[in-house]
């Protein structure tokens, strides 16, 4: 999903439910047009309730219209969120306040986009110190002073995320001797994919281009999960869907054969890393994977990815 779709739909949302609302504006208590039946009373409770039911409705449309946003939606998280914005009395504030809110949340997403894009961290503190020192600067600097400091902070980025690429890329290496070491029954391929199968299926192996329904958990070298389906998703064997190691780990297993694999970057997501619907950096550049795998059996040609 692309990242602003939520905040579009939002914006939608309130523009199409005020103009709703200045058209409804007419009386205390007015029937709505063409619904004789239904009627609205103008008290701050009910105009409240409607408001947010209105307001409610939109999101869950926006939501509902895309099973992976549905399917991350943490609502715990979503009104926390909602009710730290909702609480600035507007009231007693002057539009600075607003706009500092304004840019506070693009820059919020910019440094986000950045920190998972290089895997660097920023002081968010440093960060608003030197902004405002530069805010407060009488003269602008002139604009060579201006390309040298983008100059200097691309490189900076640079440095950092060749930084990360070599760490993650060493952090694979040696998460794979010591697996390699400690477990006799893991298999490596000639591409590099080290598997056991941990329950033997029935049948034939899965070939290229049949659609599997998949039961699995992804996880980084550490243990920690970025994605798992327990339920089974249909999966079309090929490399325009799916990473490379996996294609040929399907290709190893039959219908309700369970296994584990250790992917590492180059037949994964390579240096480029993955990101997830909301464009967040879930797996890093050079990041080795490992996979826990149970293949359920073929599935229809219309469900799968």
């Amino acid at each position: 999903m692309n990242k602003i779709l939520l905040m579009l739909g939002v914006s939608a949302a309130l523009m199409t439910f005020n103009a709703c609302s200045n058209q409804e504006k007419k009386a205390d208590t007015e029937k709505v047009k063409d619904f004789p039946a239904v009627t609205i009373t103008a008290t701050e409770d009910s105009m409240s309730q409607m408001y947010g039911k209105g307001f409610g409705t939109f999101l869950a449309g926006q939501l509902q219209s895309s099973p992976e946003a549905m399917k991350n939606f943490d609502k715990e998280s979503f009104v926390k969120g909602l009710e730290l914005v909702l609480k600035c009395d507007t009231s007693k504030v002057d539009n600075n306040f607003l706009g500092g809110i304004q840019q506070g949340f693009v820059l919020l997403q910019q440094l986000s986009e950045l920190e998972m894009a290089n895997d660097v961290t920023f002081d968010r503190k440093k960060v608003v110190e030197s902004l405002l020192k530069a805010i407060d600067t009488k003269e602008m600097p002139a604009e060579a002073e201006i390309t040298k400091m983008q100059q200097t902070f691309a490189k900076q980025l640079e440095a950092a995320k060749a930084a990360s690429l070599s760490k993650h890329l060493e952090a694979g290496k040696k998460f794979v001797a010591d697996k390699l070491a400690a477990d006799k029954n893991l298999k490596k391929t000639a591409s590099g994919l080290i598997y056991k199968i941990t329950k033997q299926g029935a049948g034939q192996n899965f070939k290229h281009n049949d659609n599997v329904t998949v039961k699995y958990k992804g996880m980084h070298v550490d243990g920690s999960v970025f994605d798992q389906d327990t339920k089974g998703t249909p999966m079309k064997i090929n490399e325009q869907t799916l990473i490379a190691g996996f294609v040929e780990l399907l290709q190893l297993m039959s219908p309700g054969a369970k296994a584990y694999a250790i992917i590492p970057a180059d037949i994964a997501y390579g240096s480029d890393g993955s990101v997830d619907q909301f464009h967040r950096k879930s797996i890093k550049g050079n990041e080795t994977l490992v996979f826990e795998v149970e293949t359920v059996g073929l599935a229809k040609d219309e469900e799968a990815k």
